[in-house]
């Protein structure tokens, strides 16, 4: 697990490192307080194609500025999501932002409690994801009701 002093300092170097491809950050005790940081490292890495930031604890003001660097970086083409919490309105900010990026692929949102409102929210979103080949939602709360 990183500090929030140590995830800080490694954001500050990714910055600076414009050919960084792949960014594997899964389950490093990540909280909200260094997503502004990791936010700037998003949206400066134009070469970064693939993203997982699953199993962090983040709240949803973490989420939002997350979502707020995905939007910047339009060439990601990978991301994973995967077991966290996102919260009341948490995926559809999410989802608006990433509709943006015109490159993304692949997302994973697997064992995130997603409910049918944010079923909803993902597939309001879809329409707009015109390269999007992989949607991987297991594990969650959604029923038919958000197909809709």
């Amino acid at each position: 697990k990183l500090s929030d002093g140590s995830a800080i300092s490694l954001f500050e170097t990714l910055k600076s490192n414009k050919s960084l491809l792949s960014m594997d950050l899964s389950d490093c005790g990540l909280t909200s307080k260094v997503c502004a940081m990791l936010k700037d490292t998003l949206k400066v890495n134009t070469s970064l194609l693939n993203v997982d930031l699953g199993s962090n604890p983040f709240e949803a003001a973490g989420i939002k500025l997350i979502a707020d660097g995905l939007a910047d970086n339009t060439k990601i083409k990978r991301f994973e999501f995967s077991q966290i919490e996102f919260g009341d309105a948490g995926i559809e900010y999410l989802m608006n932002k990433i509709t943006k990026n015109t490159a993304l692929e692949e997302a994973y949102f697997c064992n995130c409690k997603l409910n049918d409102v944010d079923g909803e929210s993902i597939a309001k979103a879809l329409p707009k994801l015109k390269r999007l080949q992989v949607l991987n939602l297991d594990y969650n709360g959604l029923t038919d009701y958000s197909a809709v």
